[in-house]
């Protein structure tokens, strides 16, 4: 299974992708290999910005994280453009997810853009429509609640936090499975009442 999540500058398909981060992981939160690229946003000129979220990253907390992305501030990161990123990430998904693997994101937002830029880029989408899975739904199911805190928008570190709450989702469905199970055991069997 791999866990994707991404940075952007928007919400819609065609948003600026800034950073791309991956991760493999087991079905009990054990992870690896990682995967991490920051893209140039420059080199998007037919992807869209929008307002609401260029306003969201200008916030005083999040602004060095932005700063950052854009290869401004302290520590800027080293930048690729698009086409080069979504090749990195085809390849690692190539080498690292199952025929019959699994491609996770905490909704649709990441995999619906990806697979957009994927497609505006002549890059075949390296996962079919049928891997893809919802890590949200899964949670909300579970009662997993996402501490805010939880959210570092780095794309890499979001990744592997999604992989952290997938696991204790299937914690508490294995327990509460457990459980029933135990129950059903105990269970003395009714017996029929004779005629």
């Amino acid at each position: 299974m791999v866990m994707v999540d991404i940075e952007t500058l928007g919400t819609a398909d065609d948003a600026v992708i800034l950073e791309v981060g991956a991760v493999c992981f087991g079905p009990n939160g054990v992870m690896g290999p990682f995967f991490s690229v920051v893209v140039d946003f420059l080199g998007q000129p037919t992807r869209r910005i929008e307002g609401d979220t260029l306003g969201w990253w200008m916030r005083p907390e999040h602004r060095a994280g932005l700063e950052r992305l854009l290869g401004g501030g302290e520590d800027p990161e080293e930048q690729v453009d698009l086409w080069h990123a979504l090749n990195e990430l085809a390849a690692f998904m190539r080498e690292n997810l199952e025929v019959d693997g699994e491609v996770w994101a905490n909704g649709d937002f990441d995999t619906r853009i990806l697979g957009h830029a994927f497609k505006a880029e002549g890059v075949d989408v390296p996962w079919e429509f049928w891997q893809v899975r919802e890590l949200r739904s899964v949670l909300k199911f579970c009662g997993v609640t996402r501490p805010r805190e939880a959210t570092a928008h780095r794309a890499l570190v979001d990744a592997m936090a999604q992989v952290q709450q997938y696991a204790e989702a299937r914690k508490r469905v294995r327990s509460e499975n457990a459980d029933v199970d135990a129950s059903a055991d105990n269970a003395t069997p009714k017996q029929n009442p004779t005629p």
